[in-house]
């Protein structure tokens, strides 16, 4: 279904998707059909990474500032920052599952290190050493009461490097290494171990696949886990004192 928003306004005060207020003197009707679809670029040679160059550049994707909105009177000037994009990464071009990452505003460009991107493959699903397909695309958003909507998909062929699992890795409250680790003989996210803890100490947990893993930011669960890595709002964890 086609959105359209009228707005009774010579200057826009409120950004859209909620309810905007105010009338200019003739009451003129001004409308916008929602967010133009972004169009995305960016190499598409196979990739391999490669472990020993976690920190080199392996791929850059950019697209068209979409942050404004365009409106029905180019003489009304459109709230800035309206639009929200957010990058997805798939292992199907359904985008049935995609790990996300939410875009600033005046942002239009995402590099990825080798890290970064064996990070994102790994978490949809990759297999070390097997060339498989990555889909990525932008989704653009104008208000949580309308239709996000999708622009074109690049697909890039990427060999990821085989990811251990096993260990996990504790970190201090700056995220820094610490050289204490915690096991999972079965690779299944199931750590054991022994920590020397202070009191009131602050920790954060990553996994070998980069994910990093702190307290859920939500009050009275103190012992619930969420994913720091997709820029959830997660708080460090810590041992009482």
């Amino acid at each position: 279904m086609k959105f359209l928003r009228y707005i009774y306004s010579a200057t826009i005060v409120a950004a859209l998707g909620a309810t905007v207020s105010g009338c200019d003197k003739d009451g003129d009707i001004i409308y916008t059909n929602g967010v133009d679809t972004a169009e995305l670029e960016g190499n598409t040679a196979d990739i391999v990474l490669d472990k020993d160059y976690l920190d080199a550049l392996v791929l850059t994707v950019y697209w068209n500032a979409n942050g404004d909105i365009s409106l029905s009177d180019p003489a009304v000037a459109a709230p800035s920052g309206a639009v929200t994009n957010v990058l997805q990464y798939s292992a199907d071009n359904s985008f049935t599952n995609p790990a996300e990452e939410t875009i600033g505003q005046g942002i239009y460009e995402r590099q990825l290190t080798c890290r970064d991107l064996n990070s994102i493959v790994s978490r949809l699903g990759f297999e070390g050493d097997v060339k498989s397909t990555l889909y990525i695309r932008v989704k653009s958003s104008l208000g949580s009461n309308l239709d996000p909507v999708t622009g074109n998909v690049l697909a890039v062929n990427v060999t990821p490097y085989a990811i251990d699992m096993t260990t996990a890795f504790y970190l201090n409250s700056s995220q820094e290494a610490t050289g204490r680790t915690l096991y999972s003989p079965a690779a299944d996210g199931r750590y054991t171990g022994f920590i020397g803890a202070g009191g009131w100490e602050n920790w954060w947990l990553r996994e070998g696949n980069n994910t990093i893993w702190g307290n859920d930011g939500v009050t009275g669960t103190a012992f619930v886990m969420g994913n720091n890595t997709t820029g959830e709002d997660v708080w460090n964890s810590w041992y009482p004192g």
